[in-house]
């Protein structure tokens, strides 16, 4: 039987889901799941759909809310943020992104604080406030650098370099 790079990709990414579950349940608690289940496969979608990812993690930050959720409304608000990002409406990104970090930052998620930094800093750019986006993009490394995750630290780096390209 031939190799078929769609296939391996579609099993890659249902085990990535399947992981990203696993991981939910044991720092959220199972209660979460379903919000998190469901915010990973709208993550997955958002650059080919944003506009139903939008409305998604919309639905997804109410039911949070509503269930007094402060870890997935925190999440659903990130996830929405990235989405309005997409789809270029920056001001209610950057609303979206603001009510996440205030959350994250509640429950003190420094991962998730550091990667909100860098979507602070991808608005801010669109918006063409290179400066604060810089100041985004550098608060971020440090959170990086201090989590020890060179692979979100490399990221960020390529941020940066945009900025001085």
């Amino acid at each position: 039987m031939l190799w078929r790079p769609g296939r391996a990709m579609s099993a890659m990414i249902r085990c990535a889901v399947v992981m990203l579950g696993l991981w939910a349940t044991a720092a959220w608690g199972t209660t979460d799941l379903g919000f998190a289940e469901r915010l990973a496969l709208i993550e997955r979608s958002i650059n080919s759909d944003a506009r139903a990812a939008e409305q998604q993690a919309r639905e997804i930050l109410h039911g949070a809310q509503a269930a007094a959720d402060d870890r997935a409304a925190a999440e659903a608000a990130r996830v929405l943020g990235v989405a309005l990002n997409i789809l270029g409406d920056n001001a209610g990104a950057n609303a979206a992104l603001e009510q996440a970090w205030r959350r994250f930052e509640t429950i003190g998620e420094q991962p998730r604080l550091a990667l909100l930094r860098r979507h602070q800093g991808v608005v801010q750019y669109d918006l063409g406030h290179v400066d604060l986006a810089l100041e985004h993009y550098l608060d971020a490394l440090r959170r990086f650098e201090a989590l020890g995750d060179a692979v979100e630290a490399a990221k960020t780096q390529a941020n940066i370099g945009n900025v001085y390209w």
